[in-house]
């Protein structure tokens, strides 16, 4: 559709009429005193940009130690992460063996109790640290919590334990 100018009237070839870039308006006048309109420039789109099918680095754009083209992963990070789910599965067994055991021998509750603590607090540390990329279901976060919630409970019981033990043998 034409830009909104003064047109040769399609009506009367004498006069010009106002086309506004929908319609035709009333407005009229002798084609003799308006000049033709105004070049207006084509309208340019800009480049649609096409993502490389693969990231790759440019040979010329790096020095010579890097002149090979280099693949790389969305996510390099989250091939590498390991889940700790050995350390929270250790901590959640020493937790449930210390609760169970803390009660006749109060030093297995407390020892395993301890070391569980530990193992659960290291696993849940590492399961928070998980780079982007990684499901949040397979960080073994949920594991490391039961195992620092049974390795801390098998810490009171062996300290109730060993209280009652203590007062008993006193």
């Amino acid at each position: 559709m034409p830009i909104a100018g003064w047109y040769q009237d399609p009506e009367n070839s004498t006069n010009l009429r106002w086309w506004d870039g929908i319609q035709w308006t009333q407005s009229v006048q002798p084609a003799a005193q308006v000049a033709p309109p105004a070049y207006v420039a084509p309208v340019q789109h800009a480049p649609v940009y096409t993502p490389p099918q693969q990231y790759t680095v440019q040979p010329s754009a790096y020095p010579a130690q890097f002149a090979a083209t280099q693949q790389f992963q969305p996510y390099p990070a989250a091939s590498a992460w390991k889940p700790p789910q050995g350390l929270a599965l250790s901590a959640t067994l020493l937790g449930a063996i210390g609760i169970a055991l803390g009660w006749g021998i109060p030093f297995f509750g407390l020892v395993l109790g301890a070391v569980g603590l530990v193992l659960g607090l290291v696993a849940l540390s590492k399961a928070n640290a998980a780079p982007l990329g990684v499901d949040p279901a397979r960080t073994g976060k949920t594991l490391a919590i039961w195992g620092v919630a049974l390795s801390g409970s098998a810490l009171v019981v062996g300290v109730f334990a060993f209280i009652i033990w203590a007062g008993i043998n006193a």
